[in-house]
């Protein structure tokens, strides 16, 4: 009886100490599950937060006025390469909405074209142009990276903020501003000045070379708008008035510039003797 009681103890202990293996095998495994599981939820949290950003739309934001060259010229890149999602946000000038308090903070200038992109501000046509071609443009064709042909085109932008949109102000602002019932002769002599000096750097098809760029398309919104005041005489300047067609024949041109120029031409002969 001793000996059969005393296998039955040995037996007993064997057992328990194959239970006490197996509990520890299962808080292992418990704890392997946990950690896996944690893992994972990790990991499916930071996938959900980066597909999260990946399609979140940054939506640009154009501060304007349709009727406005600059902004056009603006409106016309944005349709040029088709970027989505833009806000136009209407600037009543002639109701000082560009120099309210608002505004003035975000662009102390009190100028348009203003275009914010997320957080990021910034004004001048030229510059918000330049600025889409860089970060939006599948290819940088507008305004290549190239140093003679960049030089060239800035250069042909310069001669728009410089030489063609002075003579434009002068020539519209007292029709809206001043309430002059006709243009001034001496600004039409300008104007006719200008068209000269274009007529002599249209040495190719487009103002830079072979290709559009955005010197044609800056340039072209304001002369569009100056052909409003003084028509282009195609005997007189050949050359400009055949780029001026062809810029007037594209899509993106008759989409985005041609509301705008129509509604100023209205504009203008609505304030006219």
């Amino acid at each position: 009886m001793a000996i059969q009681f005393a296998v039955y103890t040995i037996q007993f202990a064997v057992y328990t100490i194959q239970f006490a293996v197996y509990m520890i095998q299962f808080a292992v495994y418990t704890i392997q599950f946990a950690d896996d599981t944690k893992h994972d939820t990790v990991c499916s949290l930071h996938n959900t937060v980066c597909r999260l950003h990946d399609t979140r739309k940054m939506v640009l934001t154009l501060y304007g006025l349709e009727g406005s060259p600059p902004v056009r010229a603006v409106l016309m890149v944005i349709e040029k390469l088709n970027i989505p999602d833009v806000e136009f946000i209407q600037v009543d000038l002639l109701k000082q909405e560009h120099k309210s308090e608002s505004f003035l903070k975000m662009n102390p200038h009190h100028t348009i074209p203003t275009l914010k992109d997320d957080d990021f501000v910034i004004w001048d046509s030229h510059a918000i142009t330049a600025y889409l071609v860089s970060k939006y443009g599948k290819d940088k064709s507008l305004y290549p990276t190239e140093p003679k042909q960049r030089a060239i085109i800035d250069q042909r932008l310069h001669f728009d903020s410089g030489t063609l949109f002075p003579v434009l102000l002068e020539t519209i602002k007292p029709i809206f501003y001043n309430e002059r019932t006709s243009f001034n002769p001496e600004t039409l002599v300008k104007i006719s000045n200008v068209y000269e000096l274009t007529e002599k750097i249209l040495n190719s098809t487009w103002l830079a070379g072979d290709n559009l760029t955005l010197a044609d398309i800056c340039c072209y919104a304001t002369i569009s708008t100056l052909n409003i005041a003084l028509p282009i005489n195609s005997e007189v300047s050949p050359k400009l008035s055949a780029w001026t067609k062809r810029c007037s024949q594209l899509d993106f041109v008759k989409k985005a510039n041609l509301p705008g120029l129509t509604m100023l031409d209205e504009l203008v002969k609505s304030k006219l003797a």
